[in-house]
């Protein structure tokens, strides 16, 4: 007798899908944990977008990128001209 509490999905997927790397008896177990995963990542996201979203209502905006320096900047040595005329 069948299971009345679950219903059953048929899902075709092409043949380079990541999950038939796993053994035939795996496959189910791994695409409902998959399937499980995304709709927390999909209701996490939508809580994010809602903060963000009121954030900008209230004048919030995120920072500016600081300028990022390129290797050849950050080794070369910086001189002050007022230490420098000292001298």
């Amino acid at each position: 007798m069948a299971n009345k509490t679950l219903r059953r999905l048929e899902l075709r997927l092409p043949v380079n899908h990541p999950v038939w790397l796993y053994p035939p008896g795996q496959r189910a177990a791994r695409i409902r944990e998959w399937i499980d995963l995304a709709l927390r990542l999909e209701e996490r996201l939508a809580r994010i977008e809602e903060k963000l979203d009121a954030l900008a209502a209230g004048g919030i905006t995120a920072p500016a990128p600081a300028p990022v320096e390129s290797e050849k900047q950050k080794s070369k040595p910086r001189i002050d001209p007022a230490i420098f005329l000292k001298l």
